[in-house]
């Protein structure tokens, strides 16, 4: 049963197989292959994962300018049968594309920096709808303030008018309390006394007595001879 190792090693052997030989040598002498120390050291390179972007020579140089070197070397040998020998055999890959990886570099930090940008923008947004909401309150709280303080005048405008009125009133009711009081000492100081010449009589001595009537034993009888609606005077 064939272990893991020689399974690899069998993998890699047709992986080389498709590269069509050492690069530059002619149909039989571009026959090549590694033993299985080679192999094993092959098998720890990218190799397998795209075989054709490799070629191999058994010289340190690289072809032409469009290689460089893989950094692998091996011990192996070229040609088959009774013609092979031993050889070291170097391998190569093609150059990058200088310009395309510029190209893909560009392109990715480009995105780099958009997707930076795009942050941004999101956090601008939001600090933005933040400070919105807080200038809003703000606002509303400016002119809540603003509302009482025009309240609060008002009521001290009301608060000094009724003030006022209340000083007014008092000022006109000590006034007249001032002036009835002074009337009040005036009518205690009234005395009413009779005039200098009227005479001090009392009763009906003011009345002067008729003298009596002459002529008459009777007096006062002539009083029954008047005539209904006749005044004696």
């Amino acid at each position: 049963m064939a272990s893991r190792a020689d399974i690899r090693r069998a993998e890699y052997r047709r992986a080389l197989q498709s590269v069509g030989g050492l690069y530059g040598k002619s149909s039989h002498e571009s026959l090549f292959g590694f033993d299985a120390r080679g192999l094993d050291k092959l098998s720890q390179t990218p190799f397998l994962k795209d075989p054709s972007k490799y070629i191999f020579s058994d010289t340190a140089y690289a072809p032409s300018n469009e290689y460089e070197s893989a950094g692998f070397t091996a011990g192996g040998y070229i040609g088959s049968g009774r013609g092979s020998r031993k050889s070291n055999i170097f391998m190569f890959q093609k150059k990058p594309d200088r310009m395309a990886e510029l190209r893909a570099e560009q392109e990715r930090l480009a995105g780099i920096q958009q997707e930076t940008f795009n942050k941004q923008q999101a956090d601008i947004a939001k600090q933005l709808k933040i400070v919105q909401g807080e200038k809003s309150a703000v606002s509303k709280m400016q002119t809540d303030y603003s509302n009482m303080l025009i309240a609060e005048a008002q009521r001290r405008k009301e608060a000094e008018e009724q003030a006022a009125r209340d000083l007014e009133a008092q000022r006109r009711s000590a006034q007249a309390g001032a002036a009835n009081r002074l009337m009040e000492g005036r009518t205690a100081d009234l005395q009413i006394q009779p005039a200098g010449n009227a005479p001090r009589t009392g009763g009906t001595q003011q009345f002067r007595r008729r003298a009596l009537q002459q002529g008459t034993s009777s007096p006062y009888t002539g009083l029954s001879t008047i005539q209904s609606g006749m005044v004696n005077v």
